[in-house]
Parts: C-alpha cells; sequence; structure tokens
C-alpha cells in the first residue's frame, strides 16, 4: 500500500485519507497513477484495502465507493484550453459574421436615398451654367460701359434728338454767385450776399428755344400754343415760319416746365442758370465786366422787339451760351424769395421749398437799366404770368 507523509504532522496515512488523524487538517488524494495495482481492482479510500473495481461499498466500512476517474495529464488540460479557445473565437466570429450579415439592410437604403441626389446634381448643374454666362457679360457690362465711362468735358455740346437744342456741358466745380452790391436803379439785395457755391456738372440749352421748337411739342398734343401768337411789334409771330428760330413767349411758367419735360430736360434752377451765364469767376456780365454795348446783346429797345437767337456771338457766356443777357428773361425752376441768398445752402441749391411767384433771370429786349442785364439780376412774379419778354430755357 502507497503512502505519503502527512502535510499536518508528518506521519505517514493510509493512501486515501483525507483527513489528518491527528490534527484534522485536509490531506490531498493521491494521484490515481500511484496507487492503482491493475484495471480490476482499486483500492479503498476508508480502509485502505483493495476491493473489485466494480464494488460499490467499501466490504470493511460500508461506505460508497467511487471509482477513481483518471485524472488528466498537463497535455490533456492544454489541449482542452486550446479547444476552448478556438470555440471562443469560433463564437466571435460567428457573432460579427452575424452583424455583417444583418448590415446590408441600412446600407442599401442608404445608397438608395443617396442615388436620386446623385441624379439631381448633374441636372442642376448643366441648367445654371447656359442660364447664369449668357445672362451676366451682355446686360450689365456691354449696356452700361459705353454710357458711363465717358465724361463729358466742360464746353462739351450734344444735339438733342426730340427738338434739336444743342447742349452745352458745364463740369462740377464751385463759382461766385449773388452780388455784395444792391441794385443801382432799386436798390434790390435779393442777390446779396455774394458767396461761392459748389455745383454738380449739368447740361444747358445753348440758346433759347424757339418757336420752331416749342411748336413740335404744340403738334405732340403736350404743350398748349402761347397765348396770344403775337409778339410786342409782330402781329403774326409764333406759327410764322419767318420767325422760327426767335425766342417762344407769352408762355407760363408751367408752360415751360410742361416744355422742358416732354423734351427729356428740366428747368435749370436759379444757380445753374447763373454759372452758366457767368462761369466760375464772378463777372457783371456774360462777356465779362464791359459796358453792355448793343453788339453784346439785346436790350434797351435796340431792335425794339425779339432777335434770332443766337445773334450775338460777342456776348456768349464763358461756356459759349449764348443770351444770358438781353432779348427775352428766361423761367427757372426756383420759387422767388428776395430773402432766400442769405440761407442758401453753398451746396447745389435748389430755391426754396415753397412760395408764390417763380424766378426768371436774364433781362429782355425792353429794359433799359444796365442791372438789370447783369448776370446776378433777380426777378420775380406769378407762375401764371405771360409775357412778351419773358421765353424758355432749359438744362438736364
Amino acid at each position: 500500500m502507497t503512502t505519503t507523509p502527512c502535510p499536518h504532522c508528518g506521519e505517514a496515512h493510509p493512501p486515501f485519507a483525507k483527513f489528518c488523524p491527528k490534527t484534522g487538517g485536509a490531506i490531498l488524494p493521491i494521484p490515481s497513477e500511484q496507487f492503482a495495482k491493475s484495471s480490476d481492482e482499486i483500492v479503498c479510500p476508508h480502509c485502505g484495502d483493495m476491493h473489485a473495481a466494480n464494488a460499490r461499498f467499501c466490504p470493511t466500512s460500508g461506505e460508497t465507493l467511487l471509482s477513481p476517474s483518471p485524472q488528466p495529464q498537463r497535455s490533456q488540460w492544454r489541449l482542452i484550453i486550446g479547444c476552448g479557445v478556438i470555440g471562443l473565437s469560433l463564437i466571435i466570429i460567428g457573432l460579427i459574421g452575424w452583424m455583417v450579415g444583418n448590415a446590408p439592410k441600412p446600407i442599401v437604403q442608404i445608397s438608395a436615398t443617396v442615388t436620386p441626389t446623385l441624379t439631381i446634381t448633374p441636372s442642376t448643374t448643366p441648367t445654371r451654367t447656359p442660364t447664369v454666362t449668357p445672362s451676366r457679360t451682355p446686360t450689365p457690362t456691354i449696356t452700361r460701359t459705353p454710357t458711363r465711362t465717358p465724361i463729358p468735358v466742360t464746353g462739351a455740346t450734344e444735339k438733342s434728338d426730340i427738338d434739336g437744342m444743342t447742349l452745352v456741358y458745364i463740369g462740377a466745380s464751385d463759382f461766385i454767385m449773388g452780388s455784395n452790391i444792391p441794385s443801382s436803379r432799386y436798390n434790390r439785395r435779393d442777390a446779396m450776399p455774394e458767396r461761392r457755391v459748389y455745383l454738380d456738372g449739368f447740361w444747358i440749352d445753348q440758346t433759347e428755344v424757339t418757336n420752331g421748337m416749342y411748336a413740335l411739342c404744340v403738334r405732340a398734343n403736350v404743350c398748349q400754343p402761347p397765348n396770344p401768337t403775337r409778339s410786342e411789334t409782330r402781329s403774326s409771330y409764333y406759327g410764322s415760319s419767318q420767325y422760327n428760330d426767335y425766342p417762344v413767349i407769352y408762355v407760363t411758367w408751367d408752360d415751360a416746365r410742361t416744355y422742358c419735360e416732354w423734351a427729356g430736360r428740366r428747368l435749370p434752377t436759379e444757380a445753374e442758370w447763373e454759372k452758366a451765364a457767368r462761369g466760375t469767376n464772378g463777372p457783371s456780365y456774360p462777356w465779362g465786366n464791359a459796358y453792355p454795348y448793343t453788339n453784346l446783346l439785346n436790350f434797351n429797345f435796340s431792335v425794339g422787339d425779339t432777335s434770332r437767337v443766337g445773334q450775338y456771338p460777342g456776348g456768349k457766356s464763358p461756356y459759349s451760351v449764348f443770351d444770358m443777357a438781353g432779348n427775352v428773361w428766361e423761367w427757372v425752376a426756383d420759387f422767388y424769395d428776395e430773402n432766400y441768398y442769405p440761407v442758401a445752402p453753398n451746396q447745389n441749391p435748389k430755391g426754396p421749398l415753397s412760395g408764390t411767384g417763380r424766378s426768371f433771370r436774364g433781362g429782355g429786349f425792353g429794359n433799359t437799366d444796365v442791372d438789370e442785364v447783369r448776370a446776378t439780376y433777380r426777378g420775380g412774379t406769378g407762375p401764371n404770368a405771360r409775357s412778351p419778354a419773358i421765353g424758355i430755357r432749359c438744362a438736364k
């Protein structure tokens, strides 16, 4: 019988004793390969004797016998562990495969969603390209460049396609407006004080509007005929081809405004009119400071009535604008207010906001005082007034 020293007391006990008889400590059993005698007998763990391998109870103690199962060797444990690892790996691989196998459903849905997006993109791109490119290139670039690029030079001229009037361009700058000297005849102070005023560039008619030009507006059913149609000394004036190049007269302020608007222009402001008449340095008359002799203008009844427009080239202004002194007065846009100048702005003044009268400038053929044909002289009357010595000049 195989024995082994007790790990508790050091003595030998039966090979299959479970507890030390002295200390009661647990004793590990001896592996079966140390005590198995043969495949037909086993060592009883209770009495230590040999019994038949198929005995179920110990004949000495009556305790149940369990056939000792062969203990696995170390190599067998390694095999078992390896198989377990392999099995676990297969389970993980199978789980991953299951997850991958179920993944195609959302992928199919996404691909179905993306497909129409890809279809829309190519259809949108070709639609925008041909539409935007031709629209932008011709419209703003080609149309605006020739119109806005050339800046008119002061003194440049152009001809109206509507009434045939020649216009002169006067560039932006400041000029001397008004006077510090009251009128000698009436001691009028409505043109005081003298000051520097800035104006943007503008165009102005080179001559007064003629009978022939005004007749075009009447034939267009826009303007009313002058009333009356005679002049100071002529019974037949408007409507007579003999006087087509003479200034139209007997027109109200509204008639003048209507004509200028029909012609694509407007009435000039007092400031524009005065700058066109005297330039920037402030002379007394359009031609300078020389006395107004009759070779320079039609005034003081030297002719006794109106004269053909542009007939006095010696009296033209620094911008080559004719008849700014004499012949006929000319309606301007502003309301008339004799106290306006001291409070007027120094940049692009447009006259009082309201009033009962309208201004006119320039002097006429019947004025006898040299002050009345000065470039600074102001006149004012009711807008419905008609006179054989008041006509029209437009601007834009």
